[in-house]
């Protein structure tokens, strides 16, 4: 099976949503029904950027480096600016998740070694 990273755009509000899967269209699905509590108030969604990846931890690696690091923020800041959100709607830190304290520390995101867990905290 391949996991997948995934950014969500509403097409309605300037929202955006970033996540991990091993089933990228029935997550989808589940975020257009109103199945996930985060994402429900702010249907419809469309897939603006997708990556793939052998194993759920290397996604959630990359979810945790776009979400939580001040260079990942800037990646994602440009990927969604690629898809039509404006930096405005990005929030205070380039892109980083708003609430970092949901962020954990590396190795919760995924299974990192020692020098991947070294490399992070030299962006840190």
């Amino acid at each position: 099976f391949m996991s997948f990273l995934y950014i969500l755009k509403n097409t309605k509000f300037n929202r955006n949503y970033t996540g991990v899967t091993e089933d990228i269209e029935t997550r989808l699905k589940k975020h257009n029904d109103g199945k996930v509590r985060s994402t429900k108030a702010w249907r419809p969604w469309v897939i603006v950027h997708m990556e793939e990846y052998a194993t759920l931890g290397e996604a959630k690696k990359r979810e945790w480096f776009l979400k939580c690091t001040p260079q990942g923020g800037k990646e994602k800041k440009k990927i969604l600016e690629n898809a039509g959100i404006p930096a405005k709607g990005l929030g205070k830190s380039e892109g980083l998740d708003p609430d970092l304290s949901a962020c954990g520390s590396p190795a919760q995101a995924g299974e990192f070694d020692e020098n991947e867990q070294e490399e992070l905290a030299d962006l840190l």
